[in-house]
């Protein structure tokens, strides 16, 4: 018994993995990437037992395995792809994936200066378009985190009870205005008639993004009657990283102060209320020692129009329940579908979206038609939960078993490790949210109106249920 599970590590690669690596090279895979994509689709399968299963090599194999395959199939080490065989591949990979699903979803463009640009509204995107209300009222698009070799990939995101849902994607090799703008084109060219629920080219009232001045841009330009907003997920994340931004010279003891003062101006309501909270914050004690910090937010106040959602009437609460839903699914899409971006090419990316992000998202809106939400799960290692602390309503305090003490900020879904302030989900968060039994993320809740349910079945499936 002992001998075991160096038993399971001597196996033989069994012929069902050696064709499901097969077909993941062919799909333009390194041997790294496809281990990788074979990874997550065994934990995707088999869940719980995804430990056991990945000591057996006859179903996880070792890279130097993947790497001889890799050599005997095509007899010759792994060089990536580039120039003219980069367009053929992308041309061929989009041919057959438009003819997989009898219809044109993907499109691929080069730009007056050589750029790549893919754009992709799939079946089931459609279907949301068409079936999401919340898509005519606001959309928001992400970029962070999606970052590849020399690639990029944009997300239309709107909101819904099974947290937020794809509208398209755009993935570029480069972030200028001309590349964005061909991606917005495309993408509006296979957009259905009745996209952003039947608000068609006009686009839905709203369009949040982070502060990237070429994709604002390009929106204003193809989208003129939508409203463009900075997401307050966003713009709340970039207060957090100028403030534990050493070079600024805030004390740490006023630097959660500092980021609640801006998080009501914020929240605030109504434009009485922001003007009020202001001034306020100008005249607050710590403010005024924090100079540089007190010139940072009337700078940043002065661009209020981009980000204060309550100088949209009627808008404010549509604005805050989007970031909620929105973000959070975000950053579970990044340990997903995009949890190896870094190491992938644009032909693999362009694979991923083709054959992962579909059913990722069918097997979440089933799930939570269902009653049975899909959650990301967190294996704490090295916290303690005794010894997390609660300092106030918000913020806790994550000492490691090894010595290491984080900050989290639970409302705004942030911590000051390296994976938490860049926006994702770490594992200090999610001791938190066990250790005092936290709901994590509103977009876990369970559906349980008729109609949402039979709304979300026909979004995944296609099919109407009488």
């Amino acid at each position: 018994r002992t001998g075991g599970p160096e038993i399971l590590k001597q196996r033989s690669v069994s012929k069902e993995t050696v064709e499901k690596l097969e077909k993941l090279f062919q799909s333009g895979h390194s041997p790294c990437s496809a281990l990788n994509t074979l990874k997550y689709d065994l934990q995707e399968e088999l869940g719980d037992s995804y430990v056991d299963a990945s000591a057996d090599r006859s179903i996880c194999p070792d890279f130097s395995f993947c790497y001889r395959l890799y050599n005997s199939i095509f007899k010759k080490t792994y060089v990536a792809a580039s120039g003219d065989s980069v367009i053929q591949d992308l041309q061929e990979r989009l041919v057959v994936y438009n003819n997989e699903q009898r219809e044109t979803c993907g499109l691929m463009e080069l730009t007056a200066d050589g750029q790549i640009v893919v754009a992709f509204c799939t079946p089931l995107m459609k279907r949301i378009h068409r079936l999401a209300r919340h898509s005519g009222e606001i959309v928001v698009i992400d970029s962070s985190g999606y970052c590849g070799k020399n690639s990029r990939a944009f997300l239309l995101l709107t909101h819904s009870a099974a947290g937020g849902l794809p509208l398209g994607v755009i993935v570029t090799k480069s972030e200028s205005q001309n590349s964005i703008a061909t991606g917005l084109n495309l993408l509006k060219t296979l957009l259905p008639g009745d996209a952003f629920y039947g608000r068609g080219e006009l686009g839905p009232n709203v369009f949040m993004t982070n502060d990237c001045k070429a994709l604002r841009q390009a929106l204003q330009n193809l989208f003129p009657q939508t409203t463009p907003l900075l997401s307050v997920f966003h713009v709340l994340h970039a207060m957090w990283r100028w403030l534990w931004d050493g070079h600024h010279e805030v004390p740490v003891e006023d630097r959660q102060w500092l980021l609640d003062i801006f998080k009501k101006l914020v929240c605030a309501r109504s434009p009485v209320e922001l003007k009020t909270t202001y001034h306020q914050a100008l005249l607050d004690p710590v403010v005024l020692k924090n100079q540089q910090y007190r010139d940072h937010l009337t700078a940043v106040f002065a661009q209020r129009r981009d980000w204060a959602t309550c100088l949209c009437t009627g808008l404010s609460t549509w604005c805050e329940t989007t970031n909620n839903f929105v973000e959070n699914t975000v950053r579970i899409l990044k340990d997903s579908i995009f949890y190896r971006l870094k190491t992938h090419t644009i032909i693999q990316l362009v694979d991923l979206i083709c054959t992962r992000l579909e059913g990722y998202y069918t097997k979440r809106l089933l799930g939570v038609a269902s009653g049975r939400p899909v959650r990301c799960e967190f294996q704490p290692d090295g916290v303690d939960p005794d010894r997390i602390v609660q300092e106030d309503e918000s913020i806790y305090t994550v000492t490691t078993k090894t010595g290491g003490i984080y900050l989290v900020n639970i409302s705004l879904g942030m911590c000051t490790c390296p994976a938490g302030s860049s926006g994702a989900l770490c594992k200090h968060q999610h001791a938190v949210t066990q250790a005092f039994k936290l709901q994590e993320g509103h977009n876990h809740l369970p559906v349980t109106s008729f109609m949402p349910n039979k709304s979300l079945y026909e979004m995944a499936t296609g099919i109407q249920e009488e």
